[in-house]
């Protein structure tokens, strides 16, 4: 059971018309933005970080990317973060099929070396101590231009913000996502101490 409750629409202040965008693309108002609207102006600079980082054009897709921040979200153990970015994923392009490869995306053939290289990155730093090494770096040197490497760093970076507030507070999981992550990752995804949606019936 969530620990903050998320302010309900018609009393998000500031915030209304950006969380109402966000209701347009993906069909959901996400509990953890809604909670975090008792603070409007920290919540539309962080919606703003948001747009850059994964919504604004970049040198990677914005599914990719979100692929990339669950990866980092699983490895940090945050049930909620995880569950929202396959389905951020989903809505930024991805398949479904690659989104049920995400679990394995070590040895998933839909998975190039370059991408698992990322995903690497990701999961060394999703952890906390991070595993970061040099020789992450390296393999992504390989792989991608300095300007990509700070976009897959972004990504990580900035689901970290979500991971570590989900987690405090049990956000309570909306329907979409996660009904999206039941299907979709299997028994590799469990809800956790996230409150889930009632079924459709009640």
């Amino acid at each position: 059971m969530t620990r903050l409750d998320p302010l309900p629409p018609g009393l998000l202040g500031p915030c209304e018309s950006a969380l109402g965008r966000i209701y347009e693309m993906v069909g959901y108002r996400p509990n953890a933005l809604a909670t975090m609207a008792r603070k409007s102006t920290a919540l539309n600079t962080l919606l703003a970080l948001i747009g850059n980082v994964f919504r604004e054009p970049g040198r990677l897709s914005s599914g990719f990317k979100f692929l990339i921040a669950y990866v980092a979200s699983d490895a940090a153990n945050c049930p909620y973060s995880s569950c929202h970015a396959v389905h951020a994923a989903h809505h930024g392009g991805e398949t479904d099929a690659r989104a049920e490869a995400i679990t394995s995306w070590r040895d998933n053939a839909l998975f190039s070396s370059r991408e698992r290289a990322a995903f690497e990155l990701a999961h060394a730093a999703g952890t906390l101590p991070t595993k970061v090494t040099n020789y992450h770096f390296e393999v992504l040197r390989m792989h991608y231009d300095e300007e990509e490497i700070a976009e897959i760093a972004m990504s990580i970076a900035l689901f970290g913000w979500f991971n570590r507030w989900n987690s405090m507070m049990a956000t309570d999981l909306e329907t979409d996502p996660y009904r999206y992550a039941v299907e979709h990752l299997g028994g590799h995804w469990t809800p956790g101490q996230h409150r889930v949606p009632p079924p459709a019936s009640e």
